[in-house]
């Protein structure tokens, strides 16, 4: 009964908005007939019509100019999220060493603990793999984001991490544009699964390490979410 009510409610609004939006349409091409009857000999029909028509024409140069400006737009984000492609921080891949670190200097998680061989590797077993190391690097970094953990639970915690944003990755539409996720989203999703808040550094690495990874292999990865092909074997080559 309540979504009943509920439906017919919106339904009412939408009707009110309507009429309003509708009768302030009318006003103004009401005033800008009388406008033009007062500067031309126009009579109330051919001033009512001439309003329309312009306002109809003015209308439309804006939605024009509006889906240009927007398509300009979508172009130039394409183009700048197609140069700062740059690899992410991980320790799974050759790319550290182009952004100033020396691979040697950290550990990494074995593939082992992903995935026992490459029949079992996954799209979401080898994105997780791949966030749970940038987290897990970025920890070694900087280990005072979690200063009271040892190096197991730095390496669990980075694969729980993973894991968790990889579930709001899951639900994302078919339709879905944006990859990306918010600490906000990741802080509730980890609240979700009844785990204790984490501080706010940590699930900043997290999200950080997510958004660079999605980023990077936007093109691949959006497929997989369009296609939900999460359980079907990963194309893309381990670079380790």
């Amino acid at each position: 009964m309540k979504s009943i009510l509920a439906f017919f409610g919106v339904l009412l609004l939408y009707i009110v908005l309507f009429l309003l939006l509708f009768s302030g349409a009318l006003f103004l091409v009401w005033i800008m007939a009388r406008v033009l009857m007062l500067i031309f000999a126009f009579t109330i029909f051919e001033a009512m019509l001439l309003s329309i028509f312009f306002s109809g024409f003015a209308i439309s140069v804006i939605f024009y100019f509006s889906g240009v400006v927007d398509a300009l737009d979508e172009n130039i984000s394409e183009t700048r999220r197609v140069n700062n492609r740059i690899r992410p921080i991980s320790l799974s891949a050759a790319g550290i060493e182009s952004l100033g670190f020396d691979r040697d200097e950290y550990a990494y998680i074995p593939n082992g603990r992903f995935y026992k061989s490459t029949s079992e590797r996954t799209w979401e077993k080898w994105l997780s793999k791949e966030i749970a190391n940038d987290i897990y690097a970025e920890f070694q970094r900087k280990p005072s984001t979690i200063p009271n953990l040892n190096d197991t639970q730095m390496r669990e915690l980075a694969i729980r991490l993973a894991d968790f944003s990889i579930d709001i990755l899951k639900r994302k539409t078919t339709r879905a544009r944006k990859l990306t996720i918010t600490k906000n989203q990741l802080a509730r999703e980890v609240q979700k699964n009844g785990q204790r808040a984490y501080d706010d550094p940590i699930i900043k690495v997290a999200v950080s390490a997510y958004n660079m990874n999605t980023d990077y292999y936007y093109d691949e990865l959006i497929n997989v979410v369009h296609k939900k092909k999460w359980s079907q074997l990963a194309t893309v080559e381990d670079e380790d």
